[in-house]
């Protein structure tokens, strides 16, 4: 698994969920999503956290690889590209309301998988998890989510 969002069990549920709705909005939904270029995307996200804390090479990788190209015939609600436009644009393949949605659904009670975990352990079943670094007081995204007990 490679850095896979498992909380620990107390961070599931109504609670969770509000301040989930808190962030997502803060900070998912508000994310440009179109990018004249790859380079385009890479200029604007070398110096903001927490891609600014990437390998250079990852990041060129993740601008290289994350957008597709926007054929304009339809945008987030579906209208498509104003007549003549001939512009290219380049859009994330993971659209920020998908991203949203999956962590909101992340912190609901039956995302949580400790039962699950917890038998895998009792029998001793190996798993490799690649996590990132967990940084004490940072801010949503800049480190790894994953409880690391």
């Amino acid at each position: 698994l490679i850095d896979p969002v498992i909380q620990p069990p107390e961070n599931y549920g109504q609670h969770a969920l509000a301040w989930m709705r808190d962030v997502v909005l803060k900070m998912v939904l508000r994310r440009k999503d179109e990018f004249a270029s790859h380079d385009d995307m890479h200029d604007r996200y070398r110096a903001r956290a927490p891609y600014s804390t990437w390998n250079p090479q990852v990041l060129r990788d993740y601008c290289d690889h994350a957008l597709s190209h926007d054929t304009g015939s339809g945008g987030p609600l579906g209208v498509a590209a104003a007549s003549g436009s001939t512009a290219k644009r380049f859009r994330l393949r993971c659209r920020p309301v998908v991203e949203a949605a999956w962590y909101l659904a992340g912190v609901k009670p039956d995302a949580d998988v400790s039962r699950e975990v917890s038998a895998l352990a009792a029998r001793r079943q190996r798993a490799v998890v690649l996590r990132a670094p967990k940084l004490d007081g940072g801010r949503p995204f800049e480190s790894s989510p994953t409880d690391p007990e």
